[in-house]
């Protein structure tokens, strides 16, 4: 459950999100069910493996999003695609 409530501090709140995911359950589509909301596509095209900045493979994503753009998808800071060079 994700959720928040009004912010009446005055002061800026920061918030940041972890999002995790395991390939095989990705691949198999096993998980826990969303029942709390109406997702509309998939985020994995976003994520980077930890350790080798890999991106999960365009056909898993394909099979969650078979009609997704081609082209601008994917946020890729240049200091994620300078450290996947080395």
């Amino acid at each position: 459950m994700h959720a928040t409530v009004p912010n009446t501090s005055g002061r800026t709140r920061f918030s940041i999100d972890f999002r995790s995911m395991d390939i095989d359950d990705v691949v198999t589509k096993r998980g826990a069910p969303n029942v709390d909301s109406e997702p509309k596509g998939t985020t994995l095209w976003e994520l980077y493996r930890a350790s080798d900045f890999s991106q999960v493979p365009e056909e898993i994503a394909l099979f969650y999003e078979p009609e997704a753009p081609r082209q601008g998808r994917v946020f890729a800071p240049e200091s994620l695609r300078l450290a996947s060079n080395n």
